[in-house]
């Protein structure tokens, strides 16, 4: 059991340093929060709207894409298995 608690955490603080690193690195950009940890959707939302209203005052357009990545290689998945 204490064994379990101390890998976990290992791995824990492992996956911090390496984000830290590849951000550092500009490998990983800073402004990609899509994986990270205490983002959330709705932090995408506020900037999609944001940009709706900033492009509504200049009177131009917005062109955006949403794709679903669950289902998106489902297709490929069963030639690989």
């Amino acid at each position: 059991m204490i064994g379990h608690t101390f890998v976990k955490l290992y791995g824990i603080v492992l996956e911090m340093k390496l984000l830290e690193g590849l951000e550092h690195l500009k490998i990983r950009a800073v402004g990609h929060t899509g994986f990270k940890s205490d983002y959330r959707t709705v932090d995408h939302s506020f900037t999609l709207w944001v940009v709706i209203e900033e492009a509504r005052k200049r009177s131009s357009k917005v062109f955006y894409c949403f794709v679903d990545f669950t289902t998106a290689f489902e297709y490929d998945m069963i030639f690989l298995l």
